[in-house]
């Protein structure tokens, strides 16, 4: 029976989108050589409210950023915008409600 590994996806944005597990594969160099896929890791990313994880390549570690994606913030002429990337918004001077 092959052992299988649990890794963790995540987005173009390097958001956590999903876990799976993947099988290894057979060589003649190794017994078991796991391949990961593109925008995953076996690093398991923490937990927190109205947050997501986040991965940073360069650290090879997740952090947690505050989670606004899909809500719509306004500009200051009152245009509105949706949040598509993580973070906090009104660090671009936006609003999360006109006046």
């Amino acid at each position: 029976m092959t052992e299988k590994l649990r890794i963790y996806h995540y987005d173009q944005w390097f958001c956590f989108t999903h876990e799976s597990e993947i099988e290894p594969d057979v060589t003649g160099f190794a017994e078991k050589l796991y391949l990961l896929p593109h925008h995953a890791t076996i690093l398991e990313p923490p937990e927190g409210d109205g947050q997501v994880a986040v991965f940073d390549q360069a650290l090879f570690r997740w952090h947690l950023m505050a989670d606004h994606r899909g809500e719509l913030w306004f500009t200051h002429r009152g245009e509105q915008l949706p949040v598509n990337r993580p973070g906090d918004p009104s660090l671009f001077g936006l609003q999360s409600a006109w006046p």
